[in-house]
């Protein structure tokens, strides 16, 4: 599987198409957003998208709405804080698993990092399956591998995707 990581598009549909323009000459089959999409989701259609909902993101939609937008593309919401498994990948979503400006604070990606396992043992997946954990929030890119998960934070619009 192929997928591109974004944050932070921020209403920015001119950022969103040159995501997804991206993805289809790549031949990426899919994006992650971890949050602070709240418009111009039309702009994803055409590509499957996991969205992250985080309600107290600045200038967001309602909940109703979003899901609405995504589901009419074809894409899934995400809960804030969310973990799922994708292609065998088990994923843990949540907008602001750091503040803006901050790092990663130890005891998030510790808390991340349980969630995951407990993932892995209900869906019986490999000990050895990689874990990702998505972020966004802080508009700085992160990326660690601690404890057997890769934190990503892709930073802010198109300028940080992150394809994987």
């Amino acid at each position: 599987m192929k997928a591109i990581i974004v944050s932070d598009t921020h209403k920015n549909g001119e950022n969103i198409k040159k995501i997804v323009e991206y993805a289809k000459k790549k031949k990426i089959s899919c994006v992650l957003d971890a949050g602070d999409l709240h418009g111009e989701i039309k702009c994803y259609d055409g590509i499957k998208l996991h969205a992250v909902y985080w309600r107290n993101a600045s200038g967001a939609m309602d909940e109703w709405d979003f899901r609405r937008g995504v589901e009419e593309i074809g894409g899934t919401v995400r809960g804030h804080g969310s973990s799922f498994v994708l292609n065998g990948i088990p994923i843990f979503m949540q907008h602001n698993l750091a503040e803006y400006n901050k790092d990663l604070p130890k005891e998030k990606l510790s808390g991340a990092q349980a969630v995951l396992e407990e993932l892995v043992q209900r869906e019986n997946l490999s000990p050895e399956a990689t874990r990702l954990i998505l972020f966004g929030h802080t508009h700085t890119p992160h990326l660690t591998l601690d404890g057997g998960a890769i934190a990503i934070n892709p930073g802010a619009g198109n300028e940080g995707m992150f394809a994987v």
